[in-house]
């Protein structure tokens, strides 16, 4: 057990067994964020560790940048990348001039996830769309819009397992039979 907790960035802490401890965060080329502890006899064996944390997260970041970007989504009339700011500018005027509500391309993405949704495409396809870096953080946004699907759900589940009426059918109550 640790004297002082190694709670923090890089904090060094002394062990009871007279070895040193220190976390660090580092994050993966995928953008998920991981806790490592390294262990150390002396405190600039740890250093040299969390040197190498540290080279490794930079190389993590990298290579997740690099993975993003994907050049320009829109652009202007002669070629240039168009900035969020000018997105929701050019935006506004088009909802002004067309009398609706103002949206900002944030909202657009909402959007995009709701219809998604709404449409039955899975989970895992809508958070790679929107770029999330984990499925947990795509289903708690748009958790409200999955509220009207467990009737969908139940029906498809009917359907599989030949449970639905097809359409025309009586209601399948005793003497509600149609003459012949």
């Amino acid at each position: 057990m640790a004297k002082t907790r190694a709670t923090g960035e890089g904090t060094i802490a002394k062990r009871t067994d007279a070895r040193y401890q220190a976390a660090a965060y580092i994050y993966r080329p995928d953008r998920t964020k991981v806790r490592k502890s390294v262990y150390g006899n002396t405190r600039e064996e740890i250093g040299n560790k969390l040197v190498e944390l540290r080279e490794e997260t930079r190389q993590g970041i990298q290579a997740a940048t690099s993975a993003m970007s994907l050049g320009p989504v829109f652009i202007t009339a002669t070629g240039r990348a168009t900035g969020p700011r000018s997105m929701n500018r050019m935006l506004t005027i088009l909802c002004r001039d067309a009398k609706v509500r103002r949206v900002r391309v944030h909202d657009l993405r909402h959007t995009c996830a709701s219809l998604l949704l709404a449409q039955g495409v899975d989970a895992r396809t809508i958070m790679e769309t929107l770029g999330h870096s984990t499925i947990t953080m795509t289903l708690d946004t748009y958790a409200h819009v999955m509220q009207t699907t467990p009737k969908a759900a139940a029906d498809q589940m009917d359907h599989a397992l030949g449970l639905d009426e097809p359409e025309g059918e009586d209601d399948g109550e005793p003497g509600s039979e149609s003459a012949a």
